[in-house]
């Protein structure tokens, strides 16, 4: 239908009439219609806030959290110290109480049979008429009895001497069980705050997870409430958190630098005593009695028989000197020792069945460095890195752990009673293993001031038949 310039003038005055009519019939604008549009946009301004509360919070709970796994961390190092601090001084008590020991054998044998009897029937005790029965004369009985007198003062004297020595031992054998017991207690300290530490290490990993996802979502409200895009939001969110987690970790780095720093003090303290250990290696100048046999030709050239008038019987001891090259054959054994030095892993399989190779293999590492989590003898060891090394050229693998109960980590091994110890067996205590060498020695690594030692064996450690 086509349009005139009437019906289109008509519907322009039509459309301006109403405009003119409406403000008319609309309700005025009130205070209470202000204070709501003013609501409306606190609103979506406090719903902001909020979100940017929610970041803040995530980066608080994470920094919480970091420090407290650094603290976890602080304390495992301690408690190691501690352990180390332990083991040390059970071992000292157990070295006294050895010697307390030696002592009180001597003194027994001092006493000797006879006085021990003499005691056990009351010689001190002997009436009169002992000594007067059987003598020949007043005199005979006051020899005798002054003879008695004598022996019964120094039985009297012997026996005062070794009970004092007996309680000696006594006493000093129950500061070294207080102080293997002791260790126990430090070992599972050293569980317990090792556990602690991996937790609260669990629980970060599995906190900085959930704080990505939810900074992601946060991205994109953020940018809906700022007018910008979430890629935007989400940069700024990850520089945010990529300061945060500078500044926790230069914390969590400064509690361990401070807790190694006095753990470094104590083992310092600890060095001053390490000189006590080092007689440990005396046995080794036992060779030096090798040459007694060169005196033996001495009572060669004193032939009391030279004297003799036959002199063809002086020639034959000349023979006797010539057998003196044997030297040469000395050179011989020389060379064997140039296959120990050099101990490959190659020949010490085809001995693994006997416990005393792992012992003389073990041996010639005295005096390799202790470190924590190690296993090599040129870079350090702890206990069971020395333990893993020893066996490992035999062909075994032995656990990299200790644990806080043998059957943790070495349950596969055979216990046999201390009685049956051989050499070789592992000797199992609460955090700390070592190698039975014999003769109620055994040979393991320390602590950082000790290094590795043979020493005593202290406690009651679980002999563990490896081989």
């Amino acid at each position: 239908m086509a349009w005139t310039r009437k019906s289109l003038v008509l519907i322009a005055v039509a459309g301006l009439a109403g405009s003119m009519v409406m403000p008319a019939s609309a309700d005025p604008v009130t205070e209470d219609d202000i204070e709501r549009a003013r609501a409306n946009v606190e609103r979506t301004e406090r719903s902001l806030v909020d979100v940017e509360l929610e970041v803040a919070a995530l980066s608080a709970d994470l920094n919480e959290l970091s420090n407290s796994a650094a603290q976890a961390q602080a304390a495992a190092l301690e408690a190691q110290a501690d352990l180390a601090e332990s083991i040390s001084a059970a071992m000292d008590a157990q070295d006294k109480a050895n010697e307390a020991l030696a002592d009180l054998d001597k003194a027994r044998k001092e006493l000797g049979g006879v006085s021990q009897a003499m005691y056990q029937n009351s010689a001190g005790e002997l009436t009169q008429s002992y000594y007067v029965f059987g003598a020949k004369s007043m005199e005979d009985a006051n020899k005798r009895q002054q003879a008695y007198s004598a022996v019964a003062n120094q039985v009297d004297s012997k026996v005062k001497k070794f009970r004092a020595l007996e309680e000696v031992a006594r006493v000093m054998q129950t500061e070294a069980d207080d102080a293997a017991a002791a260790q126990a207690e430090a070992a599972q300290a050293v569980q317990e705050t090792a556990d602690e530490a991996q937790r609260l290490a669990d629980q970060q990993a599995a906190l900085v997870t959930s704080a990505n996802e939810q900074r992601a979502s946060l991205a994109a409200e953020l940018a809906a409430h700022r007018g910008t895009t979430a890629e935007l939001e989400q940069q700024r969110l990850d520089q945010l958190e990529a300061e945060r987690a500078a500044k926790a970790e230069e914390e969590a780095a400064r509690v361990l630098a401070q807790a190694e720093a006095e753990n470094q003090a104590r083992l310092a303290a600890q060095a001053q005593q390490a000189p006590a250990p080092a007689p440990a290696p005396a046995p080794a100048p036992a060779p030096a009695p090798a040459p007694a046999p060169a005196p033996a030709p001495a009572p060669a050239p004193a032939p009391a028989p030279a004297p003799a008038p036959a002199p063809a019987p002086a020639p034959a001891p000349a023979p006797a000197p010539a057998p003196a090259p044997a030297p040469a054959p000395a050179p011989a054994p020389a060379p064997k020792p140039k296959p120990r030095p050099a101990p490959k892993p190659a020949p010490a399989p085809p001995q693994g069945t006997n416990g005393q190779a792992v012992v003389n293999f073990a041996r010639q590492f005295e005096g390799s460095p202790y470190v924590w989590g190690g296993t090599s003898p040129t870079a350090g060891w702890d206990c069971v890195g020395f333990v893993w090394y020893v066996y490992r050229n035999f062909g075994y693998t032995t656990p990299r752990r200790t644990g806080q109960y043998v059957n943790q980590f070495w349950s596969g091994y055979r216990q046999v009673p201390a009685s049956q110890a051989q050499p070789g067996d592992v000797l199992w205590w609460p955090g700390h293993v070592g190698l039975y060498t014999g003769n109620g020695m055994h040979i393991a690594a320390w602590n950082p001031s000790w290094g590795t030692q043979e020493r005593a064996v202290w406690g009651n450690p679980v002999y563990l038949r490896v081989l």
